[in-house]
């Protein structure tokens, strides 16, 4: 009897089996979206703080680039300027003037290449750049007392430095008349003045005149810029000014030694002009 009950019985009900084995994979299966979203989670984390460095690298960059340029600009100061910056060498040892050499070199690179155009004109005292060009500077100045070919003089105790005259807000006065000198100005700078004022027919040049500690020789025929170099004309192709200038270092090995230029004229106030003066060291080695 019971063997026919156990026939005759209906078959057991698998529903619980099939919540239990739902349960199971509900289980198993809610583990596995809490890994995705915690793994979504560390991606998210991971690429936000990929986006946050390179933001912070563009900033550190742009800070560099305007330090550098900051810096780069600063040594092309307003007003008076020296090339080579620094000046360290033996001049019996060329291996020790290349830097200064190949920074003359470059600097003059420009100047080398042939000015022509409508901007350009030739000046002279009474005849200035009309409006809308500008006057055009003969480096063979530079070349008369600084040849290239020589290393610039650096094979000796008279190397050559150039003094460029980069953009002057200031309007600048030059000297009328001779008497207009000041006494603070080099006797030696004096000197030069009085004799171009009589080979001028007893003019004053119209000079932004130059001096400088352990001076030999500058560039012929000025001594300083003219003034009709200024203003500065607002043109890519403009080229400010040189004056050469050979220095005596004479007796000066092994010294550190500062050089001080300044430009003269009528309204520049040492004091308070900062753009009128520039100082550079020079350091000559011996064997």
């Amino acid at each position: 009897m019971s063997s026919l009950l156990d026939e005759g019985s209906s078959p057991p009900d698998n529903k619980a089996g099939s919540e239990h084995k739902g349960n199971e994979t509900s289980e198993s299966y809610f583990p596995k979206l809490k890994d995705n979203n915690h793994d979504r989670r560390r991606f998210l984390f991971m690429i936000g703080a990929i986006i946050a460095c390179v933001i912070l690298g563009v900033v550190l960059i742009t800070i560099i680039v305007v330090l550098v340029y900051s810096q780069s600009s600063s040594s092309l100061k307003e007003g008076l300027a020296v090339v080579p910056q620094e000046i360290s060498f033996n001049p019996h040892d060329p291996s020790s003037y290349e830097n200064e050499v190949a920074a003359l070199n470059k600097f003059m690179l420009e100047y080398n290449k042939f000015k022509s155009g409508k901007e350009v004109v030739e000046c002279s005292d009474d005849k200035p750049a009309p409006d809308g060009k500008f006057c055009y500077f003969d480096n063979s100045w530079i070349y008369s007392i600084c040849p290239p070919v020589s290393d610039w003089n650096y094979g000796s105790m008279n190397p050559c430095v150039l003094l460029s005259l980069w953009k002057v807000s200031k309007s600048i006065q030059v000297y009328d008349k001779y008497e207009e000198l000041p006494k603070t100005m080099p006797d030696k700078l004096k000197d030069h003045i009085w004799v171009r004022y009589n080979e001028n027919s007893e003019k004053m040049p119209k000079n932004i005149w130059v001096s400088c500690t352990n001076e030999e020789r500058y560039t012929d025929p000025a001594r300083g810029f003219p003034a009709y170099y200024l203003p500065h004309p607002n043109s890519s192709d403009y080229l400010p000014p040189l004056v050469g200038v050979v220095l005596n270092l004479e007796g000066k090995a092994n010294n550190s030694e500062e050089i001080e230029c300044k430009l003269w004229a009528k309204n520049i106030n040492h004091k308070i002009d900062k753009f009128a003066t520039v100082k550079f060291t020079v350091l000559v080695k011996s064997d």
